[in-house]
């Protein structure tokens, strides 16, 4: 606790040895083929020691296990025995994905990749589809039949061409074309049948190069009678033109280590009026909190802004997800690089609360975080003699100062905090441990972030993590992320309200836009000696318009009163 009566509340996390990521899409593949379901460790350690099970449906009854360097299929699904291995080469790389043999339509389904050790386990969810051809006959009345052409799992949309029995292709209708959940497509397409006993043929062919899918349907002569009546026979063939075709090509590569994504069980936290009590349970679909809190006497508001990660962790890519809060209000909660602000107001907890996700898309992983609002003001003795701040430390703009002479101007110069070339200055506060978050209203000209006390302020240099200084840096014409090299970050994210997230022990700052709670950046791996002063810093070439530090963000939360 700091200050007197304030208390300010922390999230205590257990360290994590390896993390299990997966791919961004769904597996795609066609009846009879082999599957790879890739899961990897990251970083990527050796998986040998450890316990390595795929499960479909039973916990007990799984897809693949592997312990004590060997497989164990003495209660192992029976559908899968003989069908699944895990590339045993690859092991000790971090590499536990799994080789589905000959593929059937009962295979489609969800699959998790679960490894553990002696502390621990990290697990994520993959998507199998399983899609093929099918062909069907439709009389939707008089003398006239239609042939359906019906096939699944597509991206993109894939080309159809109807074939006769000599190959010569036939005039179909405009496809029609569905996008599920996942975003897969599923297209449609149907052809008139006049013509006597015939073969027809459906190809489903997609627009990359990858194998074709076919399914043939014979129709004979007595199918078409007198006009008396209609004597339905139907005689249905299915053919694989080409094995070990891939549907959906996905790109597999290892996650960045910035899109890593910890999660943080928040156990049990001391504060001077009570305590906060919080565990977090995974579940399919669901997650249960099973926490509460309690507060003694008449208790007050804990300023801090209490904020809620939920996210998927991927190969290529972080997802967020729609999310409902079950006795309390609906809320989205957009991802920043793994950290999504949620503010329950005054709202009350109790331990009925949960949380429930609506989500279309694999598990996702839950992270309680608590950071601290930092009331933030400017330092004047630190601002370059170019900049104009306001008299409460909140607003500073490039200004016209009044003349001053040449000896008052050397000695402000003089000050070794003061930047004398950069428009520079940084704040008051300074920070050497904990999580802390502020919000600035920008400008057009505008350089935002963080700096370590040891940094350098005079003459011109570069702004770079290697010179100290991770910011972020917007004009009309530019925004990026000032690493080295540059990083150039989509204009569509270029925010009018910034957020800035810094987490001293993990060592990394990061920015997303108040507005939207689209995550910008976030630079990891910040380097500086235990114990030095991180500085918020704000830079602006703007004369007409503020950078504004936004009031410190807090929450109230009622005490719960036991019924």
């Amino acid at each position: 606790c700091r200050g007197g009566g304030s208390c300010r509340l922390c999230a205590l996390s257990l360290s994590e040895v390896f993390q299990v990521v997966g791919p961004a899409a769904p597996v795609v593949v066609s009846p009879g083929e082999d599957a790879v379901l890739p899961c990897y460790l990251s970083p990527d350690i050796n998986a040998e020691d450890l316990e390595i099970r795929w499960i479909r449906r039973v916990y007990r009854a799984p897809v693949c296990l592997y312990q004590n360097h060997q497989y164990n299929s003495d209660t192992q699904d029976p559908a899968y025995k003989g069908r699944v291995e895990l590339f045993s080469n690859e092991l000790s790389r971090g590499n536990v994905s799994l080789t589905l043999r000959n593929i059937t339509r009962s295979d489609h389904g969800k699959y998790r990749c679960m490894v553990l050790s002696d502390q621990s386990y990290e697990d994520i969810v993959i998507d199998l589809f399983v899609r093929a051809v099918s062909v069907s006959l439709h009389s939707p009345g008089g003398d006239q039949a239609q042939l359906l052409c019906r096939s699944e799992g597509w991206f993109p949309q894939p080309a159809v061409i109807w074939t006769d029995r000599d190959g010569n292709e036939v005039t179909s209708q405009p496809p029609t074309v569905d996008t599920d959940s996942q975003g897969l497509l599923s297209v449609s397409s149907y052809i008139p049948v006049k013509q006597e006993s015939n073969i027809f043929s459906c190809l489903v062919r997609s627009t990359q190069p990858e194998a074709d899918w076919e399914s043939q349907l014979h129709i004979p002569r007595d199918y078409f009678p007198a006009p008396s009546g209609w004597m339905v026979t139907l005689f249905l063939t299915a053919a694989v033109t080409v094995a070990a075709s891939v549907l959906l090509v996905i790109q597999w590569r290892r996650m960045d280590r910035r899109k890593k994504v910890k999660r943080e069980r928040v156990m049990a936290r001391e504060t001077e009026r009570g305590n906060w009590t919080l565990f977090i349970e995974r579940g399919e679909g669901k997650l249960d909190d099973e926490g509460e809190e309690k507060l003694n006497g008449e208790g007050s508001p804990i300023p801090d802004l209490l904020s809620v990660s939920l996210c998927f962790r991927m190969a290529v890519a972080v997802q967020c997800c729609r999310c409902r809060f079950s006795g309390r209000e609906e809320q989205s909660l957009v991802i920043d690089w793994c950290f999504s602000r949620g503010v329950f107001g005054d709202k009350d907890i109790s331990q009925s609360d949960g949380v429930e996700l609506d989500c279309d898309r694999q598990e996702p992983v839950v992270m309680f975080v608590f950071y601290s609002p930092a009331a933030v003001t400017l330092d004047p003795d630190t601002a370059h003699c170019g900049l104009s701040l306001s008299e409460d430390g909140k607003r500073v703009r490039r200004g016209q100062r009044k003349r001053v002479r040449v000896g008052q101007r050397k000695s402000l110069s003089d000050n070794p905090h003061r930047f004398d070339y950069w428009r520079c200055v940084v704040s008051r506060e300074a920070f050497t441990s904990g999580r802390h978050y502020w919000e600035v209203e920008v400008n057009d000209w505008w350089r935002i972030g963080v700096t370590r006390e040891s940094a350098k302020r005079k003459g011109r240099f570069s702004f770079s993590p290697q010179r100290g200084y991770w910011c972020l840096d917007s004009d009309p014409g530019v925004f990026s992320a000032l690493t080295d090299p540059v990083t150039r970050l989509l204009r569509s994210l270029r925010p009018r309200k910034l957020g800035v997230c810094v987490d001293i022990e993990e060592r990394k700052v990061s920015f997303y836009t108040v507005e939207s709670r689209a995550h910008v950046y976030t630079f990891t791996d910040m380097v500086f000696p235990q114990g030095e002063k991180i500085y918020p810093v704000f830079c602006t070439g703007d004369s007409d318009k503020d950078l504004e530090l936004l009031p410190a963000v807090s929450v109230e939360i009622k005490p719960v009163t036991d019924s």
